[in-house]
């Protein structure tokens, strides 16, 4: 404000205006005021609220179906164990197959069954 008058506009605006219920005891703050009659309680046709019932059924079969998921995830990780080591078996007889592969070509002469000629 002008010429220094701000320091005094808001209390001659409260003495104008009155704190508006705002600020009924400045000793003691809301949460300090908790007892039982502070707590909200539903009226009576509200407690039994079709809505309730309603979102109670979603819930439920949500839970279900997560359930379901946590199944189907605990079986694919087994999947993904079991497909790794059969990978890794392929591999293994992939180089293994290699190995006879080369032994038939480098001696297409001898006979396949000779203990000889493949070791």
């Amino acid at each position: 404000m002008k010429g220094g008058k701000s320091e005094d506009f808001w209390p001659r605006l409260l003495r104008l205006v009155g704190n508006q219920g705002w600020i009924k005891n400045n000793n003691e703050s809301w949460h300090e005021k908790e007892c039982e009659d502070s707590r909200y309680v539903l009226p009576f046709n509200l407690m039994n609220n079709p809505i309730d019932d309603l979102l109670t059924k979603i819930l439920d079969k949500v839970e279900g179906y997560d359930m379901i998921l946590q199944e189907m995830n605990s079986d694919v990780s087994t999947f993904s164990t079991t497909i790794i080591s059969h990978l890794s078996s392929i591999k293994l007889l992939e180089e293994k197959m290699g190995q006879l592969t080369s032994l038939v070509y480098a001696n297409p002469h001898k006979n396949l069954f000779n203990k000889q000629a493949v070791k």
